[in-house]
């Protein structure tokens, strides 16, 4: 009798989460919505498909395709609602990563979702941020992944960029004088913290304590690494900044 509710509860479950899509259509194919209706349609929206990619993920795989355009954040919405539409989609893609068999990430390796994420990561947030990193990581890091290069590659050279850009600042205080040096250091923390968090190929075993930072980046030796430069950066008299290394660690 269980598991008959469990079929049950699992059809049922599918058929509201074709429902969701077809209202996600809708929303798309309206000619009379204003940018802020459509924002907040799409975004509560993709919050309730969150809800069930955390139940059963596997009834949305065949819906992937149509999930992959929304990444690329140029939806037509408030630059608020695009944020939480990327964090939400990030969010359903990471559950749904570990259903994915070898073709399905041979298929999304032959599509954009690499570039997306990062584009993400450069563009919006913190919780933005983390959760595109979170899934590129899962995606990199993924068992049938051996096969193609294109997740791992873009998370190393994601990794490399905001790591360069952290080493260049970690013995200086004039990134302080200006904003936008300001902004983009706690990004680069951000990006950095959630890449150590997420990344399973990082291990503190690669590299003694001593190490010099200038070493080849990979995706075995960044977490140590950046332990290093994060404290150096939590040091700095400036509470944004401080806080943002303490984050990051």
């Amino acid at each position: 009798a269980r598991k008959k509710r469990q079929v049950l509860a699992k059809e049922h479950s599918s058929m509201l989460i074709d429902a969701l899509f077809e209202m996600l259509l809708d929303v798309e194919d309206s000619t009379t919505l204003e940018p802020t209706e459509k924002g907040k349609d799409f975004v509560a929206i993709f919050r309730v498909i969150h809800v069930f990619s955390e139940i059963t993920p596997l009834c949305l795989l065949k819906h992937i395709d149509t999930l992959l355009p929304y990444l690329k954040t140029d939806n037509g919405c408030l630059p608020q609602d695009e944020s939480e539409i990327a964090v939400s989609l990030c969010q359903i893609l990471s559950r749904v990563v570990g259903e994915l068999d070898q073709q399905d990430v041979s298929k999304l390796s032959r599509e954009s979702l690499a570039d997306d994420l990062v584009g993400i990561t450069m563009k919006w947030g913190n919780a933005a941020t983390a959760s595109a990193v979170q899934t590129l990581c899962l995606l990199a890091c993924h068992k049938h992944a051996e096969d193609t290069t294109v997740f791992r590659d873009k998370l190393l050279h994601l990794a490399g960029t905001f790591y360069k850009y952290l080493i260049k600042h970690k013995d200086s205080k004039e990134f302080l004088q200006h904003a936008k040096s300001k902004e983009n250091v706690r990004r680069a923390l951000s990006v950095m913290g959630s890449i150590c968090q997420f990344n399973e190929f990082s291990s503190f075993d690669s590299l003694g304590i001593d190490e010099d930072l200038n070493v080849g980046l990979t995706l075995a030796n960044v977490a140590p690494l950046c332990e290093h430069i994060f404290m150096q950066f939590f040091e700095k008299n400036h509470v944004p900044t401080t806080r943002a290394a303490l984050k990051a660690l």
